[in-house]
């Protein structure tokens, strides 16, 4: 470490904490309830994704499609999948 110093000046400590997340990232993440398994927590964040996604559009599947980077079929099958019919 002292050569490292003395050839580069500097110093690089390892931290072995993970990284936590952005305080913005945490306030919005659902919390998961007990006994819940990843795949249903993966489905009630994705739920409430596409309902956050639609409202920011009005409702506009097309622009809620094209703003998430998938097919307007592919929201489609997502809808259905989470029970959503009606534009929020």
């Amino acid at each position: 470490m002292v050569q490292r110093y003395l050839t580069l000046r500097q110093v690089e400590f390892i931290d072995s904490r993970p990284p936590s997340p952005p305080a913005a990232e945490t306030e919005s993440l659902p919390l998961a309830k007990e006994r819940e398994t990843l795949s249903e927590a993966t489905d009630r964040f994705e739920k409430a994704f596409l309902f956050k996604a639609l409202e920011k559009h009005h409702g506009n599947r097309t622009h809620t499609a094209r703003s998430l980077g998938i097919g307007l079929r592919t929201l489609q099958r997502k809808l259905l999948h989470h029970g959503i019919s009606q534009s929020p």
